[in-house]
């Protein structure tokens, strides 16, 4: 009998290419031009050689929790949130904090797939955009696709949880794969979103 391949192994399994469509929601410095591979840990997003990229801090207001990433010298890039009633998770401009430019809101899924959309505001083609984010059921992993997965789309990053081998350290790392002509910056968003939405669901399994 042939064993059954679950989401997470199916995504690991595939392989990360450009879609040959920019993808930019914060501006062409954060535009990558060769394939990479970033790390989530902690409070920091390193690249390959362990040279922090962007670092993560959090705030609580009125019993809500944001994150903003800013680059190494603290200048502020992103505002992550909680989303509203009718989406997960939302980013906001540093630049106008009730500025919406993308929003994350789970679909329907007919697949043994968690299934989001994400709305963002290219600043490429200066029109909104959709990208299909898709994750295994743990959470432990997802790929971003520009387009439906399922009628061929490119898988532009891939989003994996590692867990820390130390017996003293239970903390998880997020390996983060982008093929070239992406925002690195919005990709490595994504990767913070994909833990939140992680906990939310968590939160929703104690309440059932």
């Amino acid at each position: 009998m042939k064993k059954m391949v679950n989401y997470h192994e199916q995504l690991m399994n595939k392989i990360v290419t450009t879609s040959g469509t920019e993808v930019s929601l914060v501006g062409e410095k954060h535009i990558l031009l060769k394939p990479s591979i970033y790390t989530l840990e902690k409070n920091n997003i390193t690249n390959q050689t362990g040279d922090i990229y962007y670092k993560i801090i959090e705030k609580t207001f009125s019993f809500k929790k944001e994150k903003i990433i800013v680059d190494i010298n603290n200048n502020p890039l992103l505002i992550i949130k909680n989303g509203s009633s009718s989406s997960s998770i939302e980013i906001f401009s540093i630049l106008n904090s009730r500025k919406v430019i993308a929003s994350i809101t789970k679909v329907n899924s007919f697949t043994d797939a968690e299934k989001y959309i994400i709305i963002y505001y290219n600043q490429t083609s200066e029109k909104n955009e959709t990208l299909s984010m898709n994750c295994a059921t743990s959470y432990r992993s997802c790929g971003i696709f520009n387009g439906v997965e399922e009628e061929g789309a490119s898988l532009i990053c891939k989003i994996s949880e590692r867990k820390a081998k130390s017996f003293f350290n239970s903390k998880s790392r997020f390996n983060i794969e982008i093929s070239s002509g992406n925002d690195g910056l919005f990709m490595s968003a994504l990767a913070l979103c994909l833990n939140e939405l992680k906990y939310q669901n968590y939160l929703e399994d104690i309440d059932d």
